[in-house]
């Protein structure tokens, strides 16, 4: 038996078929991935504050204002990620929960300030995953530790998050 020499290759009808049918589910596989990665994604600025306690047991006041500005960038502890910009710093007398005579009082301590520093930023909202500033999670009662300006706190405190109003 002789085998043919030379013999080309030809695309029959079903050959172009099935190129063309995997063509149309590659591009409309990408095409479904991106809408549904849109709706899943929605972008939203966000308001969220920053509490640092004690913030005076770390620096004097008057070196915290030069440290933090209205308008300084917030990141993440490395500095890797901008989590937003500040814009409202305020300073307020630090309270600590105590028992005197058998009773819950609060001291206000002299001396002592708590900052509540706002910040907003540009986030990402996904359905049980949460709100993401460049992957990391802004979200009530986070402890995280932050640059905010020339000011390095640590431990601090993410105490409110709202979407904010445009």
């Amino acid at each position: 038996m002789k085998k043919p020499e030379n013999k080309k290759f030809r695309f029959t009808w079903a050959d172009r078929f099935l190129l063309i049918g995997l063509v149309v589910v590659l591009v409309g596989g990408i095409w479904f991935w991106q809408q549904r990665k849109q709706a899943v994604h929605p972008n939203l600025t966000v308001r969220y504050t920053v509490c640092v306690k004690n913030a005076n047991k770390r620096l004097q006041m008057d070196e915290l204002a030069n440290a933090i500005k209205v308008g300084a960038t917030v990141k993440n502890a490395n500095g890797t990620a901008v989590l937003g910009n500040v814009t409202d710093i305020r300073a307020v007398p630090h309270v600590e929960p105590t028992v005197k005579e058998g009773k819950l009082v609060f001291l206000n301590l002299q001396e002592h300030y708590d900052l509540y520093i706002t910040v907003v930023g540009d986030a990402i909202q996904k359905e049980g995953d949460g709100t993401r500033i460049q992957d990391i999670r802004i979200a009530a009662g986070v402890l995280g530790d932050f640059h905010i300006g020339a000011f390095y706190a640590a431990g601090a405190q993410i105490v409110s998050v709202v979407e904010a109003e445009e």
